[in-house]
């Protein structure tokens, strides 16, 4: 595999890494209107297109949405179809601005015609993360702080997305060239009281932990029925909890 580094911005070098063309073209870095539209030449010369968008677009009844001063209430897991942000121009680096252009991008390349996959990610997570979400928690352990304090007393539920399962989705709808928007999450939608708790000094004769059922954050129905439909050999990230 050969790498080569070159700015987001700079459309020609980007065209001449391009080429003739690409099996598969991936973009991690699609934050606006304006990035979307760069990318629209190369995708024309793509067999199949994947934009990263996140699950910040999806807003409320309210129209509230993850990053605004009230938090959404959502009935249940958020499908695909869920009213989303206007799309906007502003800062994307902003509370309010970084829905707004995710929807955006994301209208520019599905109204393009090319075979262009959105997905929808919720908090990623893997090996290598610059801001491992863990370490604020491992930290004071380390610290042997005797306390742990919790926003909403860990109540609630934040959906992750393991690398893995969205490098393996990525996988999937490459080879299923096509216009769609899936919501990309683990298997496992984990409240804020399992996922925000370390747990250490257990009994030398514990030999297991409860285990809590809470509903998904994220509907992964179209993402399973990709899925089904493949039958690739996907890596599965599931929370687990073991003592020893």
């Amino acid at each position: 595999m050969d790498f080569a580094q070159v700015e987001r911005h700079d459309q020609r070098a980007l065209e001449l890494l391009v080429g003739d063309g690409a099996e598969l073209l991936v973009d991690c870095l699609c934050y606006t209107a304006r990035d979307a539209r760069s990318l629209l030449p190369l995708a024309a010369r793509s067999r199949s297109t994947v934009m990263l968008s996140a699950k910040a677009v999806y807003i409320d009844a309210e129209g509230n949405h993850v990053n605004s001063e009230l938090p959404p209430h959502f009935d249940g897991p958020v499908t695909e179809s869920q009213p989303t942000m206007a799309p906007g121009a502003g800062d994307y680096n902003s509370r309010e601005g970084y829905g707004a252009n995710k929807v955006a991008a994301e209208q520019v390349l599905l109204d393009s015609g090319h075979p262009v996959s959105v997905l929808r990610v919720s908090k990623a997570h893997g090996r290598g993360s610059a801001r491992p979400r863990e370490w604020v928690f491992v930290r004071r352990v380390l610290e042997r702080r005797p306390a742990l304090f919790l926003a909403n007393r860990g109540a609630g539920i934040d959906h992750p997305t393991a690398a893995v399962n969205l490098a393996a989705l990525v996988e999937t709808v490459a080879g299923q060239p096509g216009r769609r928007i899936v919501n990309c999450a683990d298997p496992d939608a984990p409240s804020g009281d399992f996922t925000h708790w370390v747990l250490y000094d257990l009994p030398g004769d514990a030999l297991s932990l409860a285990e809590a059922a809470d509903p998904a954050a994220v509907s992964v129905t179209a993402l399973d029925a990709l899925i089904r439909a493949a039958k690739p050999a996907h890596v599965v990230h599931r929370l687990e909890v073991c003592s020893s």
